[in-house]
């Protein structure tokens, strides 16, 4: 996306839905269904960039989009409906309405939406102050957000103009109440393991998001593809709490359900989630408390 001024209202579905997201740095995973619908209003100009929109369910990975610079850059992620858990730094939140992010790019990994969900996204220079990623109190909501969210939908639903005299105060109204936000003693600093460790278990959760419906992979084929030795890796999920093992697991447990939840058999929904065989996927949906065997599938 070249750095040039956006103004613009989306409805889109299918893959030209996919493709304007991806524009936006959010890559959708092989599940995201042709049925995918994404609505919105953006508006950008120059190193500020304001969107609201709402899509159906679905999963992404996450790479800075063309024209903003990571180490300058800073993302405000707020949830309007619905729920969505974000993969920060390798540790996951669970964003709903009220909860918001104020997160580096470069530690930004993906997030998941089990359900369709209204989201506020804004790109801004980031905040000389800290460059700490921030979240909100999930039982203290902001005091301010609901003065941000009125002025961003007054901001899109008026569609002015970054050329407009009015947009320059509007944008730095918007940039101080970020501030507010970030300033508040209820958000918490969300922790991150040491930055090697960091990085390789970010790299790996992409890894194992992008080939977990793979029957041949394995903790040893993820190491390789990172180019790394399985106690590396290892220890960067330690570093986390979690293990690769577990986390593929989990990854292929999500597609399973998936599956299941579309009224596809129990055999193709081990086949299409990386099991391999219906004993296999039966054990970890017992183990992660899904639904249990059915005789008939």
């Amino acid at each position: 996306m070249a750095d040039h001024v956006v103004v613009r209202s989306i409805q889109a579905k299918g893959a030209e839905a996919m493709e304007l997201t991806r524009q936006w740095g959010w890559d959708a995973l092989p599940e995201a269904r042709q049925e995918f619908t994404l609505l919105g209003d953006i508006i950008k100009s120059g190193e500020l960039a304001v969107a609201r929109y709402w899509h159906t369910q679905s999963a992404f990975t996450y790479r800075m989009p063309e024209g903003f610079e990571p180490e300058r850059s800073q993302i405000f992620l707020a949830c309007l409906e619905g729920e969505m858990t974000v993969t920060i730094a390798g540790h996951e939140e669970q964003l709903k309405p009220g909860r918001v992010l104020i997160v580096n790019p470069e530690d930004l990994v993906g997030k998941r939406c089990d359900e369709a969900v209204a989201t506020l996204l804004i790109f801004f220079p980031r905040l000389a102050r800290t460059s700490a990623n921030l979240v909100s109190d999930a039982a203290s909501p902001s005091r301010y957000l609901p003065i941000l969210i009125s002025t961003v939908n007054a901001m899109l639903n008026s569609k002015i103009h970054p050329s407009a005299p009015t947009f320059v105060r509007i944008e730095r109204a918007l940039r101080e109440l970020i501030v507010a936000i970030s300033s508040e003693t209820d958000l918490l600093e969300v922790t991150s393991p040491e930055p090697a460790c960091r990085r390789l278990h970010s790299d790996a959760i992409r890894v194992i998001e992008e080939t977990a419906r793979d029957a041949t992979t394995t903790i040893a084929t993820i190491a390789q593809t990172l180019g790394v030795s399985r106690s590396q890796l290892n220890r960067a999920f330690a570093e986390a709490g979690d293990t690769p093992s577990a986390n593929l697991r989990r990854a292929r447990v999500r597609l399973a359900l998936q599956c299941l939840a579309q009224g596809e058999s129990r055999a193709d929904a081990a086949a299409r989630s990386g099991f391999g065989s219906t004993r296999r996927l039966r054990r970890a949906l017992l183990a992660s408390g899904g639904p249990g065997p059915n005789p008939r599938q």
